[in-house]
């Protein structure tokens, strides 16, 4: 019978789902750069000893599906992974206390379930492409029948013969690879491929936008990022030491700051794209906590991304990507001061 490996990562994800429930007590307590780490080091590998397999053992009802663009898609079923699914939004919801999967896994760096499947086939195909040929498996996955020996409908079968996973699944980017490359040029290029994806996933959002490259976990120097470079690591306002700065950065950046407060300026119900249409820069008492560094960052950032951010990009996440904390909590301060006055 061989191994149910649907089964497998099905109990996977429950153990992995056990654990991040009896931590929820923690939720409040630690700080999001800690319950990050506790995932992506503990919590996460626990369900994914089989999980590079997922996406070949999928029903073609679900993968067919990604063979078209991300806007031609109406619903995904997850039901196939249903508990490795919930994993991944309940562990993004508890390091951000909040339950918006598709910015939170921009602000974390965190691809959101299928994504994350799909890279880690990816990554399979190259693992297998590599292997030692005095490895026992090797055979097995390298017969001297080029696989026809497998049945059509087993695992083994499928993944030896899936060369197209790397070219037809447009839901993760319309040019996931190219397609005139040949299969070992794809191996060579998995991690390109890898980011590709899930630079891909987070641009999609608004807010991934907003985050810039240089604002991001990463070990290349601002000087040597593009505007064309794909950074697809963590947000550095999440590991902001000062609590406060932090909870508010991370709010910021879910849109969920201020929410039902009313605008001290134009007295209407406040939303992000207040702070450039009310002119909060210009305004007392922003105007004298805001330097003429910031807004040349501010402008530059609007001049080097034009092709990318969205209207909606203001002052404040300017001060974000450039890590100018203080400066931010100041602003956010004020303005919480000014909307307490209103009430």
């Amino acid at each position: 019978m061989g191994i149910d490996w649907r089964s497998h990562l099905e109990m996977s994800a429950r153990k992995s789902l056990r654990i991040l429930n009896s931590l929820q007590y923690y939720k409040n307590i630690w700080p999001s750069y800690i319950k990050l780490h506790i995932f992506r080091i503990y919590i996460r590998p626990i369900m994914e000893h089989s999980a590079c397999l997922a996406f070949y053992w999928m029903n073609n009802k679900t993968t067919d599906k990604l063979k078209k663009q991300y806007s031609q898609v109406s619903s995904i079923d997850y039901n196939e992974i249903k508990s490795y699914h919930e994993v991944t939004k309940q562990g993004m919801e508890w390091i951000v206390n909040s339950n918006k999967t598709s910015i939170s896994s921009c602000l974390l760096g965190l691809p959101t379930s299928l994504t994350r499947l799909y890279c880690l086939a990816l990554k399979l195909q190259r693992h297998m492409a590599k292997m030692d040929v005095n490895n026992p498996l090797y055979i097995a996955f390298n017969t001297p029948y080029n696989g026809i020996t497998f049945s059509c409908m087993s695992l083994t079968y499928k993944f030896f013969k899936w060369k197209e996973l790397f070219t037809s699944f447009k839901y993760f980017g319309p040019t996931i690879a190219d397609k005139l490359s040949s299969y070992n040029k794809h191996i060579e290029n998995v991690d390109k491929i890898v980011t590709n994806v899930i630079h891909n996933e987070i641009s999609k959002q608004k807010m991934g936008n907003c985050i810039l490259p240089f604002s991001r976990v990463a070990k290349i120097k601002i000087s040597q990022l593009s505007s064309n470079s794909k950074v697809i690591s963590t947000d550095q306002c999440i590991f902001i030491r000062n609590n406060d700065i932090r909870n508010y950065a991370i709010a910021w950046r879910l849109n969920s700051l201020f929410l039902r407060k009313k605008c001290s300026i134009c007295g209407k119900e406040f939303n992000r794209s207040h702070i450039n249409n009310c002119n909060f820069i210009n305004k007392q008492p922003f105007n004298r906590i805001i330097k003429k560094q910031d807004i040349y960052n501010f402008k530059n950032d609007k001049i080097k991304y034009k092709n990318t951010l969205p209207k909606t990009y203001n002052i404040l996440d300017s001060l974000l990507n450039h890590q100018n904390y203080y400066i931010f909590g100041k602003f956010i301060k004020e303005m919480k001061e000014d909307f307490e006055n209103i009430e």
